[in-house]
């Protein structure tokens, strides 16, 4: 009962385009702003990497060989453009323009360039990290134009009433896209979407 009780609540959200927080404004940003998300997406694409994150983060500090923290960048504390394969891998500092301001611009906490099993390269632009609880909320961007799944991975999306639709198995939590042209999508999700 509760596995279609979640379904009905999930679908029904997505069908009425109920949405808490800025996404309307992320949307109507994005759909305005098209050219400069392009040329991010592909500044992450030249990174000439299967799958990469960049992010704004602040130094972390690192343990020395004497057991003393070492700061990592050379202004403490001070939010810097880096890139990573994985959330546990070390950072390398990258200077963007491009890819700083529309992480700043947009609220988004990480760009992910993300070339799919099938060879599909898309952009996540995402204002939370994949296992984020609660609503999260974003633009992506597909090199072949068509709808991009939850994270870039294949999958399953179900057309219905001009967006497409994933839920997960147990069928209490959902994802979404819709198109905003031009390889461009808006998306949302809340909850684990992978079963």
């Amino acid at each position: 009962m509760k596995k279609g009780f979640w379904g009905l609540v999930a679908l029904l959200l997505l069908t009425t385009g109920c949405s808490a927080g800025n996404g309307g404004a992320i949307a109507a940003r994005a759909a305005r702003d098209k050219e400069r998300l392009i040329l991010a997406a592909r500044e992450m694409r030249a990174m000439d990497a299967e799958r990469i994150y960049v992010a704004m983060e602040a130094p972390k500090e690192t343990q020395t060989e004497t057991g003393t923290a070492e700061i990592t960048a050379t202004t403490e504390g001070i939010p810097r453009l880096v890139r990573y394969v994985k959330a546990n891998d070390s950072r390398e500092e990258i200077e963007s323009e491009v890819l700083e301001g529309v992480l700043a611009d947009y609220g988004f906490a990480l760009i992910f360039f993300q070339t799919a099993a099938d060879g599909r390269e898309s952009v996540i632009f995402s204002t939370g990290k994949e296992t984020d609880a609660g609503v999260t909320r974003g633009v992506s961007y597909a090199f072949d134009g068509e709808p991009v799944a939850w994270w870039g991975r294949n999958a399953q999306l179900t057309k219905h009433k001009g967006r497409y639709v994933e839920i997960n198995p147990k069928g209490d939590a959902w994802y979404y896209t819709v198109p905003l042209g031009d390889g461009l999508w808006y998306w949302e999700k809340s909850g684990t979407v992978l079963g």
